[in-house]
């Protein structure tokens, strides 16, 4: 149940966190790296438990862990939204002080009754309990994992969701009551598990936890869709339409609504067909139909905004145009369409869904969508709004990356700075075009723009890019990183800094290692660290971790479990070229990784096919990590409350710190190639040191000797 509770709990919290972080992905590792590591010191503390009691009150404190997640997920938006002014970006240290300090009741708890648990397991049969307790546990994740996909998300609001899982741990807990406890724990029980439905009746929890993220406005809409958290806002006579905490687009905002579409749609003699992406519903479409175009295919990612907002836009409804609710990306690789004009109307590259937007690859894609003289236009805030560094090198790769694919690339500047790229000829002067063709626009015309000094901003710009600016690739995203470090930047955060605090952590776990916990350390950052890369990439291919972060999650502790069964029927006898040789192909294993996810994104198109990809590739990582530990815990001596906690908190301890050290240094740095690479290196290091010392020092160790 503990398992079960968890895995239900660590997705919505993830959720819960991306929407008030604006999709940030970097949270994901945060919040993997501090739930781990505080579950991990939890089996600590659960083992000073078990050294005092002989009995504790499993029932209980298994129905107060069902109760803490609504708390939990109640109080993420509302704290954000009291203690921050609206619209105020997190940074790293918020992200990293506010999960610790939600999460540290929840994941003590939960690591401690898994040592507990298994203290009290012990008492009926110790042999091999540590290996059998991980197991069960990963079952039950697997089991959560399952309800929460098929049933939770899918029906039921967050908090409907986490209300039901308070009374599943609420009816096992009053079971192992009738073994151990009185009429006042099943009666306490009771309230602890039922109360929460009686608050997700009486009250729209949601509704009211969101609210506070979008002070200032009506709330119109909101959903929790699959895609990400959809809300629709209300300030006056405009419209805010937000995914996951970050804004898409406003109506009623002429000037950027009209550069958004001139710029680009004025430098084609004679337009027919149009690829816009995003947007639509905000006033840029009946821009576009001033230019008499026969077709405009209008994409958005999220199948409930289009049904959500479409009332603010009548437009939808003209026979020209063609709204498809479906990713940019997958629309492309099964459409033989061509355009003369596309319009990428999203925002700045800030989390790797967005960034898969900006890259190489996409404008290759784009191109051979294209027709003969086509135009791309995509925009980006204007410099005025970054640090000026930020804003030359983010400008420098975008740039080189266009230039890369496209014969020509200009810049306007504007509200935002707008990139220009084709195969032929570009022009700033916008106004005298606008003119010429007789479009009428308020903005963007001779009144308010001088075509003079536009080019003589944009000469300005241009002189400032770095040639050598590196491309913007898939799985190599240098435009994700630069908003990274402008994200870090909020906080005084120095990546070097981080670095030497891990190498002391890394020093203080040596101080106290066998090679058992040596090996699990190594095991639980490597596989980590895998399934950070595995999320990123899912996002890179298809751009929804929102959903998948659940799968995902799920196929790895269903390969935990598989594992750990595995492993506690495997023989003892040389037992330590079996030890280290996982170690070697769980390295392999992520040092291959970037070869695997390049071939399955050029399969992107089979979904099915990929889906399961990834769904394996999770599973079989996680089967080697959970077969180490089963195996280690026959190994160690010593009684099962010390074993599991020494074991467990070794794991979870090395998976915190790779999530973290994956997701903030090394997808960044060194990419994904790189970031494997790391990660490989460190398995099959601690795999040789396992079998240079040999059997007769990894005996001693593990006897104290």
């Amino acid at each position: 149940m503990v398992g079960f509770n968890a895995i239900i709990t660590q997705t919505i919290v993830l959720r819960q966190f991306l929407t008030v972080f604006a999709g940030n992905e970097l949270v994901i590792g945060v919040v993997l790296a501090v739930w781990m590591s505080l579950t991990g010191a939890g089996a600590w503390v659960g083992r000073a438990v078990a050294r005092r009691m002989r009995e504790p009150p499993l029932a209980l404190l298994l129905a107060i862990l069902g109760v803490i997640p609504l708390v939990i997920v109640f109080l993420i938006p509302v704290l954000k939204g009291t203690l921050y002014p609206a619209g105020t970006m997190l940074g790293l240290q918020e992200s990293v002080a506010g999960s610790f300090l939600l999460l540290i009741p929840y994941c003590m708890l939960a690591g401690a009754l898994f040592t507990l648990a298994v203290h009290v397991a012990a008492h009926h049969n110790s042999l091999g309990i540590a290996a059998g307790m991980y197991s069960r546990e990963s079952v039950g994740s697997v089991g959560g994992g399952v309800l929460l996909n098929l049933v939770l998300l899918p029906f039921l609001t967050t908090f409907e969701g986490l209300s039901l899982l308070s009374i599943l741990s609420a009816v096992v807990a009053l079971v192992l009551s009738l073994e151990r406890g009185g009429v006042w724990t099943r009666v306490l029980i009771a309230l602890l598990g039922f109360s929460p439905v009686l608050l997700v009746v009486l009250f729209n929890l949601d509704v009211i936890a969101q609210g506070f993220l979008y002070k200032g406005g009506e709330l119109l809409v909101y959903r929790d869709t699959p895609y990400g958290v959809l809300a629709v806002t209300r300030q006056g006579e405009q419209t805010n339409v937000f995914d996951n905490g970050a804004l898409l687009f406003s109506t009623h905002d002429v000037v950027q609504h009209e550069e958004a579409v001139h710029y680009a749609m004025v430098q084609h003699p004679r337009p027919r067909t149009v690829l816009l992406i995003s947007g639509g519903i905000s006033g840029t479409i009946p821009e576009i139909l001033k230019y008499g175009v026969e077709r405009v295919d209008y994409l958005e990612f999220n199948p409930w905004l289009l049904e959500a907002t479409r009332s603010l836009a009548p437009e939808l409804d003209d026979p020209r145009v063609n709204a498809v609710a479906q990713d940019a990306r997958m629309f492309l690789n099964r459409s033989d369409a061509r355009y003369d004009v596309v319009l990428v109307n999203l925002p700045d590259p800030s989390t790797a869904q967005i960034n898969r937007y900006y890259s190489v690859e996409f404008f290759r894609q784009l191109r051979s969508h294209m027709n003969p003289g086509g135009i791309v236009s995509l925009g980006m805030l204007s410099s005025v709004d970054y640090y000026g560094e930020d804003a030359r090198r983010l400008t420098s790769i975008l740039t080189a990356t266009l230039r890369d694919v496209f014969v020509q690339t200009i810049i306007i500047p504007g509200t935002r700075n707008y990139f220009l790229a084709s195969d032929s000829t570009l022009t700033l002067g916008i106004a005298h075009a606008i003119e010429r063709r007789g479009i009428p626009t308020v903005y963007v015309n001779r009144y308010y723009i001088d075509d003079e000094l536009l080019a003589g901003r944009s000469a300005e710009i241009l002189s400032t890019v770095d040639p050598a600016a590196p491309l913007n690739r898939d799985f190599r995203p240098v435009a994700y990183y630069r908003q990274i470090l402008f994200w870090l930047s909020q906080s005084p955060f120095n990546p070097w800094a981080m670095l030497v605090a891990v190498c002391l952590v890394l020093g203080v776990v040596a101080r106290r290692r066998t090679l058992l916990t040596t090996a699990l350390f190594t095991g639980g950052l490597a596989s980590a660290g895998a399934e950070v890369i595995l999320i990123i990439g899912f996002q890179v291919i298809y751009g929804y971790v929102y959903l998948a972060s659940g799968v995902i999650i799920t196929s790895f502790m269903a390969g935990l479990a598989v594992g750990a069964s595995v492993g506690r029927r495997v023989r003892l006898s040389g037992n330590v070229r079996l030890f280290a040789f996982l170690q070697y192909v769980i390295g392999a294993a992520c040092m291959a990784l970037p070869f695997v996810l390049m071939g399955l994104r050029s399969l992107a198109s089979f979904a099915n096919v990929v889906y399961i990809a990834f769904g394996g590739l999770t599973f079989g990582i996680a089967l080697l990590v959970g077969a180490l530990f089963s195996i280690a815990s026959r190994l160690q001596a010593g009684d099962a409350a010390t074993v599991v906690a020494s074991l467990y908190s070794a794991d979870l301890i090395g998976a915190g710190l790779g999530a973290l050290v994956t997701a903030i240094l090394l997808v960044p740095l060194l990419g994904v190639g790189g970031a494997c690479a790391v990660l490989g290196l460190t398995m099959i290091i601690s795999g040789g040191l396992t079998g240079w010392r040999g059997e007769a020092l990894l005996r001693s160790r593990v006897t104290g000797g």
